[in-house]
């Protein structure tokens, strides 16, 4: 038994033999239960042979294929034996019903134990019940006779026979691109495994075959929103290297949610090292175009550069919906301002074949922020921001990408400090003559209301501040490097004051930077 938990992992092992896991312990087990530890016990020998982690990984997915005697995988074969019951479902969809019978024999998947190894992300499991599975003919035929599915293989026809069905499926392909960029080729029989495999990336820590039913009928919603080019809600997950989260539950706020990484969170960002937590915010995606699989690379590439004003659109606005939820965090983080770096990006696409994902330069160089600890209340304080900068002016994002790359990004810090000025002349400048006097005045007013005297000073630094970094630009000698990050820090603090005064001006906030440095300098 100790070989089998140790290869198979309790949840697969409790599954398998119909107890629960606080039971493995004392089990005194069954004539089935007997033969089916005999099995898994033989199979996880023969693992044990192989030293490479990935073969060895690929290998023992074996155990979740399909079960011919049985007609249903290995787990489910095993699991009756020992008298647990198998979770079913119906639909009339003739789509959905035969995803449901895959669905039901590609469930133990969700309780495989996690790979440590890196390479071991780039296999799923899920797929390995699905190619034997009678259920999978029933797929192709209900997919390529779907009037929404089947516009994504323009070569596909509609078939009647269930009996091919499976070789046709793994010869129909096409070619397609994305909202975000990303294309290449789509097979329909992984579309099929897509699905499937996407619902168990996406599955909780506590995982039921009633909650994987639910993630693969909505992915499957979702593909017959994209096969028919309609903007369909995704999410985009950015692994963060540091944020540290003190508490167990994810931290829901407005735009997304933040939570330790899943073993699923890491499968889609290809086990990137250094992923201290996850953020995941919600985006669009739409399928732009789709084409025979013969398609030749010169049209297929003329068809790619049509696409990249949609491209850069679709990543503006997706950097938006993260750099939102990174200000959020940088509002409420405590202590010294650090906002989050993000070190790998993916935007989910249940259908799509293969991963991509887009890494950062910054995760492989040395933190520039410092950690960032997400107690209960800082977890709070997200939430109220996530909520305030909603509401969040365009007119501002050149500001808030500046702060946020000076709080993050930047490792010289005078860059840092002339990126948090260019975010004060974002919030109050103007082409107008006198820049610096009107930007220093402006904030002076909006932080120090009701003091004169601290209004003066504030004023007077502000201004210093500003001339310091017109002349740095300018060509003139930098500052000693004890002056640079005093610069730094000071110039970021006002930098973020000022933000945060806004969002409680909203007399303010929906005006350009001329005429809200107008109203606090002249009240018009």
């Amino acid at each position: 038994m100790d070989l089998v938990r140790e290869f198979f992992g309790d949840a697969l092992t409790s599954y398998c033999l119909n107890v629960s896991m606080s039971e493995l312990d004392t089990i005194s087990p069954s004539q089935a239960q007997s033969s089916a530890v005999t099995e898994m016990r033989e199979l996880a020998r023969r693992l044990k042979e192989n030293p490479n982690e990935l073969l060895q990984r690929i290998s023992m997915s074996t155990i979740l294929q399909y079960h011919k005697p049985s007609q249903m995988s290995i787990p489910n074969a095993f699991r009756q034996r020992c008298g647990g019951a198998i979770f079913a479902k119906s639909s009339a969809d003739p789509v959905e019903s035969a995803f449901f019978a895959l669905a039901r024999d590609a469930y133990p998947a969700c309780l495989m134990p996690v790979s440590s190894s890196k390479a071991a992300y780039s296999h799923s499991d899920a797929s390995a019940s699905v190619y034997q599975n009678p259920a999978c003919q029933d797929a192709v035929v209900a997919i390529l006779n779907d009037p929404s599915l089947s516009q994504l293989f323009p070569d596909g026809v509609p078939i009647g026979e269930p009996s091919v069905a499976t070789e046709i499926g793994l010869g129909i392909s096409s070619g397609a691109i994305w909202s975000n960029g990303s294309g290449g080729g789509l097979q329909l029989i992984g579309v099929i495994t897509g699905i499937l495999e996407y619902a168990v990336r996406r599955i909780s820590a506590a995982p039921s075959p009633e909650e994987y039913f639910t993630l693969v009928a909505d992915a499957l919603k979702t593909a017959r929103i994209l096969s028919e080019k309609k903007p369909a809600p995704v999410f985009t997950l950015v692994g963060l290297k540091n944020v540290i989260m003190t508490g167990r539950e994810p931290i829901t706020f407005q735009g997304g949610q933040l939570r330790h990484p899943t073993p699923g969170d890491l499968a889609d960002l290809m086990g990137q090292e250094g992923i201290a937590s996850v953020l995941e915010v919600r985006s669009s995606l739409q399928l732009l175009s789709i084409r025979s699989a013969d398609t030749d690379d010169e049209t297929a590439l003329a068809d790619y550069e049509k696409c990249r004003p949609t491209f850069e659109k679709n990543s503006a606005a997706t950097r938006r919906e993260i750099d939102l939820a990174r200000l959020s965090i940088l509002f409420a983080s405590d202590g010294t301002p650090a906002a989050p770096v993000d070190i790998a990006t993916t935007t989910l696409n249940p259908i799509a074949s293969g991963k991509s994902v887009g890494l950062s330069f910054y995760g492989s160089m040395p933190t520039v922020a410092a950690p960032i600890i997400i107690s209960e209340e800082i977890g709070s304080q997200i939430q109220h921001w996530s909520r305030r900068v909603v509401d969040h002016p365009r007119n501002l994002d050149m500001g808030m990408r500046r702060l946020l790359s000076a709080v993050s990004a930047r490792f010289d810090p005078m860059d840092a400090f002339v990126d948090a000025v260019i975010c004060w002349e974002n919030m109050f400048g103007t082409n107008q003559g006198e820049v610096g006097f009107r930007v220093a005045g402006s904030m002076a007013h909006l932080l120090e209301q009701r003091n004169p005297g601290a209004r003066k000073e504030l004023f007077a630094e502000i201004k210093y501040l500003y001339g310091v970094r017109s002349k740095l630009v300018h060509g003139a000698k930098e500052p000693s490097i004890q002056d640079s990050y005093t610069h730094r820090d000071r110039s970021i603090e006002i930098a973020i004051s000022a933000f945060k005064a806004l969002y409680g001006r909203s007399d303010l906030l929906s005006i350009d930077s001329a005429s809200r440095g107008n109203a606090l300098l002249i009240g018009s």
